[in-house]
């Protein structure tokens, strides 16, 4: 086989091999000595070379499928027919660095502080919460400390004294209900081991017209005359059986001159004459009357015109006239007479006056006196009634001992309070130190708006900032209840030293950009995780006061490089080293390994 053939031979990569036959096929050079050419050969080779080949190569080699052999710009060939790529092999390759910066904290981190790489946001926090949306936590918890102030409970706590924690305001309350709108209600309500509300027990008979209450120095008059719109008059005709005794007096003639009729102790004389009475109280003055019809419309204007009469007369402008007692109840049951010859009452006394029960009393009382209604007082009401329906239980509205000096007292005939002031059916008890202690705890933690979250004892309440560090310190806090004092201001709060910020800050690895590592001193090494120059346009700002990037983009500490591009197997070699690439790779790899040189 001529020189061609040879040249086949000594090419041991087969692509190379196959692609130089091709290329020498299109000069017809196949087998055999086939001579030289030695003009430049510039197009294109398709076909098998089978021969030598001397001079430089410029274009790209490819292989049948397509794959590159030869980079263009290599050169060279031996007397062997082996090529060597001789400008490639000589080229030193650079392995994929990636791009990096320098996050430098000089001071302490506060809550809420943050950094920004890549657009993905790391917010240092010690409470847990997040103030930029989106945000990842960067817990300093531990590495923080809150500032507190201590409420020291001396004695019991009394209704409507306060504690001020900078804006908000708690107020015991022993009533249903604070003193000033907007405070938050520190519940010392009755309870067991809370505030307990002074009682007193009235119980209720029957009763008559006039008698009165006197509760907590307000007098409320009992009435049966139908009496309303009064806040001080409890009208007994509300009752059901309550009841107005009456009388009819019929005329069946013209009344003589002298002739009487008496209601109770009151005595009317008919005067037809004009002569004037006798010892009678009140005239009927019948002159010149002449008809029954004219009398007892006459009989009802004189009477209703006598200020002591008992009873109401109303004529039925015929023939007779009917008296209705202005109170009601039994009492009115009073004799009626008459001494004329042909005029008569249906009766000798007035009938059907009825009292209203005891129930019903103690059911009128207890609207009375009851949540809402027109006879509220300012300190007491009544709650319920008491153990049987004549009963009404009256409740203090503040609890405490205080309540025990509320004045109850009556002019009632039949029934009473049980005592003079309330206390004796229920004793008042002020809430103690540790119940006032518990309610305060959580009248802080269960209010929405709280500024600091609180841990009660016996004696004190412990109070911390909600946000951890230094912003707590200085908050104010005040009191008004005379056995309440605080210690002094919130004071204490701690904020993250810079060691403990880098430390959780380079914890957050992995990221989907960058890795983050503990750096020299107090700093934090963000890494770009792919290799090259690429990696110098990962954005990376601050928003810290003791914080600074080195730059806004990566790079700055380490710039990114691009890796030379190699296959699996291939060598290079320069001065001083040998490189052999283990993978192939990108730009973005580092799979170039080396080794030194040696005198042969």
């Amino acid at each position: 086989m001529g020189l061609f053939a040879d040249l086949l031979t000594q090419i041991q990569n087969s692509q190379i091999r196959v692609t130089v036959e091709r290329m020498f096929a299109l000069w017809g050079m196949t087998d055999g000595n086939v001579g030289s050419i030695s003009a430049p050969v510039t197009g294109g080779i398709t076909g098998d070379i089978d021969g030598d080949v001397e001079g430089d190569l410029t274009g790209d080699v490819l292989a049948a499928d397509g794959t590159k052999v030869i980079d263009s710009g290599t050169d060279g060939s031996d007397a062997t027919g082996n090529f060597d790529v001789l400008q490639a092999k000589t080229k030193t390759p650079v392995n994929a660095v990636a791009s990096a910066a320098e996050l430098d904290i000089s001071g302490d981190v506060i809550e809420g502080e943050y950094v920004t790489i890549g657009g993905e946001i790391l917010e240092f926090t010690g409470s847990g919460a997040l103030g930029q949306a989106g945000a990842v936590a960067i817990d300093i918890s531990g590495d923080m400390t809150k500032s507190t102030a201590t409420l020291t409970q001396a004695g019991v706590a009394l209704d409507a004294e306060t504690v001020t924690i900078n804006s908000r305001v708690y107020e015991a309350d022993a009533k249903d209900a604070v003193d000033i709108a907007g405070d938050v209600a520190i519940d010392i309500n009755e309870a067991t081991t809370h505030t307990v509300k002074s009682q007193g027990l009235l119980t209720m008979g029957i009763d008559l017209h006039g008698s009165t209450l006197v509760v907590a120095g307000t007098t409320t008059t009992l009435k049966g005359d139908g009496t309303a719109g009064s806040a001080t008059i409890i009208d007994m005709e509300d009752a059901a059986t309550a009841a107005r005794a009456v009388a009819i007096l019929t005329i069946g003639d013209l009344p003589a001159d002298g002739e009487i009729f008496t209601i109770g102790t009151r005595t009317y004389e008919f005067d037809p004459t004009g002569d004037g009475i006798g010892g009678s109280d009140v005239e009927i003055d019948t002159n010149g009357l002449t008809t029954i019809a004219q009398i007892v419309d006459r009989i009802e204007l004189n009477y209703n015109a006598d200020g002591s009469a008992s009873a109401v007369a109303v004529s039925d402008n015929v023939s007779t006239v009917t008296f209705t007692q202005k109170i009601s109840g039994v009492a009115g049951n009073v004799a009626s007479t008459e001494t004329m010859g042909d005029s008569y009452f249906g009766a000798d006394l007035f009938e059907n006056g009825a009292d209203a029960t005891a129930v019903e009393l103690g059911a009128l009382v207890l609207a009375h006196y009851g949540t809402g209604g027109a006879g509220e007082e300012a300190t007491v009401i009544a709650t319920t009634n008491g153990t049987t329906d004549d009963e009404v239980l009256f409740t203090a509205i503040i609890g405490g001992v205080a309540g025990d000096a509320i004045t109850t007292t009556h002019t009632l005939t039949v029934g009473s309070f049980d005592a003079v002031t309330l206390g004796t059916e229920t004793a008042g008890v002020d809430c103690d130190i540790a119940d006032f202690c518990t309610a305060l705890a959580a009248a802080i933690n269960g209010d929405s708006s709280a500024e600091v979250t609180a841990v009660a004892d016996a004696t004190t309440v412990v109070i911390s900032w909600i946000i951890p560090g230094t912003v707590g310190d200085g908050k104010v806090t005040a009191e008004s209840g005379a056995q309440s004092s605080w210690g002094g201001n919130l004071a204490g709060g701690g904020d993250c030293a810079q060691a403990d910020a880098v430390t959780a800050l380079a914890a957050l690895t992995p990221r989907a950009l960058v890795s983050l590592a503990d750096g020299t001193g107090d700093t934090v090494l963000v890494t770009a995780l792919t290799a090259g120059v690429a990696g110098d346009l990962i954005a990376c700002i601050e928003s810290m006061a003791n914080g600074a990037f080195d730059d806004v983009t990566l790079g700055t500490k380490v710039a990114g490089v691009d890796g030379t591009v190699g296959l699996k197997g291939e060598f290079r070699w320069d001065s001083t080293n040998v490189y052999v690439c283990i993978l192939a790779n990108t730009i973005a790899d580092a799979n170039w390994v080396s080794a030194t040189l040696a005198s042969y």
